[in-house]
């Protein structure tokens, strides 16, 4: 099983919930089915990948 770390920046108000969700499910999406996803609880692209 594939290991995926979900690191990033702490500003995200530059795109809307919805251009993040499209950008998620289009990196990560291929990976979902056979992964384990390791996420931060950090402000930011962490906690956009939890939502």
């Amino acid at each position: 099983m594939r290991a995926v770390a979900i690191t990033g920046t702490r500003k995200t108000g530059h795109k809307s919930l919805t251009e993040y969700a499209n950008l998620f499910e289009q990196y990560l999406g291929p990976f979902a089915p056979a992964a384990h996803f390791y996420i931060g609880g950090a402000v930011g692209i962490d906690s956009l990948a939890i939502l």
